[in-house]
C-alpha cells in the first residue's frame, strides 16, 4: 500500500511530463555551484548576427533559436527529428525559420550551405557539420555532460554513461582540418526539491533512465522517497561542455 501510494503521489508529475512540448519546463533542479561560465544564448545570437545563412540542428521547440535569431537578418533554417516537437518548433518559427524534420546525422542542405551551425543538445556527426559548412563557416554547440546524473546508477540500474563525445567530436573535427576555436566543460551539482520534479525530470529526458516510467521504476524511487525522508537532499551531478568550430 505504501508503494501504491508514492506512486498516485507522484503520478501527476509524469502525466505533466508527458504533456510538455517543445523545451519548456515545468520544474527544474536547483543549480548548487553557481551558473555556468559562459552563456549559449548570447554566444549563438553574436555568430548569427555576423552570418547570411544559419540552420539550427534539433531545434528542440525552436524557443532557443528564435531568441539567437532576434537582432540577425540571416536566412534561417532549422531541423527537429523528434516527433512531438516538429510541429510546435514549425508553429514557434513560422514567420522566420522553415523546420525540416530529419536526424542531425543526414541533413537534407547541399554542400557549403551555411556560415553557421549551431547544435544545442543534439548529437551530431562531424562529417555532416563539416560538409554542410561554407568556407569560413562556424558551428557552436552545447551538450549535457556524458555522465550527467551518474549518482541515478545506485538506483536505476539503466542510467546510462554516454560515450565521451567531448573529446569525440574534438578529434573528429580536427581529422576534418576544422580548427577547434573553444572546447570547456563545467560541472556543478543539481538538487531537485522534491522527489516528483526528478520523475519529470527523467520522463521529458529519457535517455538519462531509457524506459523510465513509475510503475517499472517504482522500488528505486522507494529507496530514493526514504533516503530523502531521512534527510538526504536529491542531489547529482549535472553539467554542460562547449565546443566552438572554424572551417
Amino acid at each position: 500500500m505504501k508503494m501504491n501510494n508514492l506512486a498516485a503521489e507522484l503520478r501527476p508529475f509524469e502525466e505533466a511530463a508527458r504533456r510538455m512540448q517543445g523545451w519548456q519546463f515545468e520544474y527544474t533542479p536547483d543549480v548548487l555551484d553557481g551558473d555556468v561560465p559562459w552563456n549559449y544564448d548570447d554566444l549563438a545570437a553574436t555568430l548569427a548576427h555576423a552570418s547570411n545563412r544559419v540552420v539550427d540542428i534539433g531545434t528542440g521547440g525552436g524557443e532557443a533559436f528564435l531568441k539567437a535569431l532576434t537582432d540577425s537578418r540571416c536566412d534561417a533554417f532549422a531541423t527537429e527529428e523528434w516527433g512531438p516537437n516538429a510541429p510546435v518548433a514549425a508553429e514557434r518559427l513560422k514567420h522566420r525559420a522553415p523546420v525540416t524534420r530529419c536526424s542531425s546525422s543526414h541533413l537534407p542542405f547541399s554542400d557549403d550551405a551555411f556560415d553557421l551551425v549551431l547544435a544545442r543538445h543534439e548529437a551530431i556527426d562531424p562529417k555532416e557539420i563539416a560538409r554542410v559548412l561554407n568556407r569560413n563557416g562556424k558551428f557552436l554547440s552545447q551538450q549535457v555532460i556524458r555522465d550527467f546524473m551518474f549518482e541515478l546508477g545506485d538506483y536505476f540500474p539503466e542510467t546510462v554513461i554516454f560515450p565521451d563525445f567531448f573529446t569525440g567530436y574534438q578529434d573528429g573535427f580536427r581529422q576534418l582540418g576544422l580548427q577547434v576555436t573553444q572546447a570547456r566543460e563545467f560541472r556543478y551539482q543539481i538538487q531537485f526539491r522534491e522527489l516528483g520534479h526528478l520523475v519529470y525530470q527523467l520522463i521529458v529526458a529519457p535517455w538519462t533512465v531509457p524506459g523510465f516510467t513509475i510503475d517499472t521504476h517504482l522500488e528505486g524511487l522507494e529507496v530514493l522517497n526514504e533516503e530523502r525522508k531521512n534527510g538526504k537532499p536529491l542531489i547529482f551531478t549535472g553539467g554542460y561542455y562547449l565546443l566552438e568550430v572554424s572551417n
